[in-house]
Formats: structure tokens, C-alpha cells, sequence
């Protein structure tokens, strides 16, 4: 028998943060490939993954902008340099401003 029980929770115990990294860096390769960032290769952000930390491959994939929806494609447009409008409230003397 090449080992016994205690020596096996040992080595899984030991084993688990490595596979934990591996499956972490994954996701964020893909959330990377989501995004529209490194379509066709990934083997710098699994680079950084392994050798560094996912956690600062995390970093550095929620810092990218997102490429794949064009900024055309919103559900609603703002305009942030535009003016509010004040109205007048006739039953109280209270200016309320809104913004359209």
C-alpha cells in the first residue's frame, strides 16, 4: 500500500489550495475572454495566475473596461453637461430642481 490514510489527508489538505487557484484563475480567464479581452490567447493571464496570485489577476481583470457591448447599445441616454430644470411648486414657495 503505498499510503496510508493520515498520509493521504496530508497530501489532499495540501493539494486543495493549489486546484482552488487553478479553477480561480480559470474563471477570471474566462470573465477576461468575456469582457473581449485576449480572444485568442490567455497564456499571460494564466501566466500571472499561477506564478502570482488569482487574486491579482482579479485586480487586474475587473479593471478592464468592457469591450464586448459597444457603449451605442445602452438601454437609456444621459446627458451629464445638461442643466437642471427649477419648477416651482405653487402651493409652497419651494423650488424643486429635476433633471431630464
Amino acid at each position: 500500500m503505498l499510503f496510508r490514510l493520515p498520509e493521504l489527508i496530508i497530501i489532499l489538505i495540501f493539494l486543495l489550495p493549489f486546484v482552488a487557484n487553478i479553477l480561480g484563475v480559470s474563471e477570471l480567464v474566462k470573465i477576461a475572454k468575456i469582457k473581449g479581452y485576449y480572444t485568442d490567447g490567455a497564456g499571460l493571464l494564466w501566466f500571472i495566475g499561477l506564478c502570482g496570485t488569482a487574486l491579482v489577476l482579479g485586480l487586474i481583470v475587473c479593471a478592464l473596461p468592457d469591450r464586448a457591448v459597444p457603449a451605442t447599445q445602452t438601454s437609456y441616454t444621459r446627458n451629464d453637461d445638461a442643466l437642471p430644470e427649477v419648477q416651482s411648486c405653487p402651493s409652497t414657495r419651494l423650488s424643486i430642481a429635476t433633471t431630464t
